[in-house]
């Protein structure tokens, strides 16, 4: 939605900013290794995180529920990225491939 940031941290959390807030919108648990990656959805209600075991979720953006895991067959994630219909999640890995997943809505 171009009003939230999302950020990753080596405490395994992932977190929901607002520019110039005190404190995270939300902030998620749940991996089990340092969280690397984060993107939003187009349309922002969603957030794929992915840790460095390759443990792939999706989570909620206004809630933090999380609504999908998955583990992913590379380890080494260098890329996460949504299609503009929020469908499907393009995962560029270190080995290098491009996996591209189709995301439950």
């Amino acid at each position: 939605d171009g009003m939230r940031l999302a950020a990753a941290g080596a405490a395994r959390q992932w977190f929901v900013l607002e520019p110039g807030a005190q404190e995270p919108l939300l902030r998620g648990h749940g991996h089990n290794d340092t969280v690397y990656r984060v993107a939003f959805n187009p349309a922002g209600n969603r957030l794929a995180t992915v840790d460095f075991s390759g443990g792939l979720c999706i989570w909620d953006a206004n809630d933090g529920r999380l609504l999908f895991h998955q583990q992913l067959p590379a380890t080494t994630v260098w890329s996460l990225a949504y299609t503009p219909d929020g469908r499907e999640l393009a995962v560029g890995t270190q080995d290098p491939r491009l996996i591209v997943l189709s995301i439950p809505q």
